[in-house]
């Protein structure tokens, strides 16, 4: 009898450690099976092999980037919550884990605080992805923030809370030497475009760009409002530059009497290619692909009159 108690015992130890110590691709098999919501409430708490697991299956994207944007799958969406589930999650790494990037949801209530603790706990970071709407960062917030992040490479930002562009852009140069793609969201065309709702790019953010981030090579404007002589700052003073994104924005140019008129939403892409004799090529691609040998007759067709467009909301609160 006594040996039958040792032997169930002796079964029951091994089959603990059995499951604890099962190859993670066996796990990641199993684990796949589940919805991520009970994945996260069940197994992640189980021990540090399936947490590890789960976390891979979860939020990783591989190469230490942290895709957050996977929370909502498991009923995320604020970010108080978002912000306890981190820590959790950054509680528990393993100390060789290194976290290069983070993916933030594309729609969350960030706040400056949030923001400041992710700088304090992840300061060599390579990669962020900030929200691009509904965002509560102000450009106070987000300046104390970036002053950790100097080893960023990749900067995608969404619309703050009442910012000046131009002092952020500064920040950002200030702060992020090695700065190589910048990715700038804005939220829909609004009445209050004034109130900091969309970014422009005019004639001083423009210059902001070219003085601070000489260094990058790619600059992608989502949903944002263009002018023709901040684009043109842009490619001709930006000496680094090899690639413009352009996608979902509104191209504006001034008219007598302060009025603008609106270009409907437009997409395209500009190349910067250099000769043999290193004289300069710009290359649009938008519906079939354009060369031009400068920036000045581009710019002219891509602001071509016949396709702008009167706007549809009093164009006072367009005024400067």
């Amino acid at each position: 009898m006594s040996m039958s108690k040792k032997t169930k015992k002796s079964i029951g130890k091994y089959s603990l450690d059995g499951w604890k110590d099962l190859y993670e691709d066996i796990l990641a098999m199993v684990f796949n099976r589940l919805d991520p919501k009970s994945l996260f409430e069940t197994a992640y708490s189980v021990c540090q092999s399936w947490r590890s697991v789960c976390r891979l299956i979860l939020f990783s994207r591989g190469d230490g980037v942290l895709d957050l944007e996977r929370f909502r799958n498991i009923g995320i969406d604020d970010g108080d919550q978002l912000m306890k589930l981190l820590k959790l999650i950054l509680d528990g790494l393993q100390p060789q884990y290194v976290v290069a990037g983070i993916f933030f949801p594309e729609r969350l209530h960030l706040s400056d605080k949030h923001l400041y603790y992710v700088a304090q706990r992840l300061p060599n970071l390579q990669i962020l992805s900030l929200p691009y709407t509904t965002n509560m960062i102000t450009g106070v917030g987000f300046s104390s923030a970036i002053q950790y992040w100097k080893e960023l490479r990749y900067l995608y930002i969404g619309t703050f809370k009442f910012p000046d562009y131009a002092c952020v852009i500064q920040e950002i140069g200030i702060n992020c030497k090695n700065l190589e793609v910048l990715k700038i969201y804005s939220t829909e065309m609004k009445l209050d475009v004034k109130d900091g709702n969309m970014f422009v790019l005019d004639e001083r953010t423009s210059l902001e760009l070219a003085a601070n981030l000489r260094q990058v090579k790619t600059l992608w404007f989502q949903g944002c409002l263009l002018y023709k002589l901040g684009l043109e700052n842009i490619l001709n003073k930006c000496s680094s530059l090899e690639t413009i994104f352009i996608h979902s924005c509104r191209q504006a140019t001034k008219i007598p009497k302060y009025h603008r008129t609106l270009k409907c939403n437009t997409s395209y892409d500009i190349e910067k290619c250099t000769k043999n004799d290193n004289t300069i090529e710009w290359h649009t691609y938008a519906t079939e692909q354009e060369v031009y040998n400068s920036s000045w007759p581009m710019l002219m067709d891509l602001w071509d009159s016949e396709r702008m467009e009167v706007p549809r909301w009093p164009v006072e609160l367009l005024v400067s």
